[in-house]
């Protein structure tokens, strides 16, 4: 589902990018946490688990905040905005791409 909402929504995206150390492959993997941590679906099939992700990413922050809160509040707008996955991920990715210099190669 998640391949075609990339397609969908990235038309011309390399399928080679989703791999490390590529930006793509690390944006998919910084939102991970944010998505199963805040969506109520998943939280529920997980029982209230909460994840912390990659050591590496847990000390970069953008504004103060750190990624999980950076893109958890995206993540909420786009939840209680009900603005569309695509345009979720579209701002995540602009936002990665303005702050990509914070990003741990």
């Amino acid at each position: 589902m998640l391949q075609l909402l990339i397609e969908c929504t990235f038309p011309n995206y390399d399928k080679k990018t989703f791999n490390g150390p590529h930006p793509e492959w690390k944006l998919s993997e910084i939102l991970v946490n944010p998505i199963m941590n805040i969506n109520p679906a998943i939280q529920k099939i997980l029982n209230g688990k909460q994840s912390s992700g990659y050591k590496e990413f847990q000390n970069i922050k953008i504004d103060g905040e750190t990624l999980n809160e950076f893109f958890g509040n995206i993540y909420r707008e786009h939840l209680n905005e009900k603005i569309s996955f695509a345009d979720f991920l579209k701002r995540t990715w602009g936002e990665y791409q303005q702050h990509q210099d914070l990003m741990i190669d």
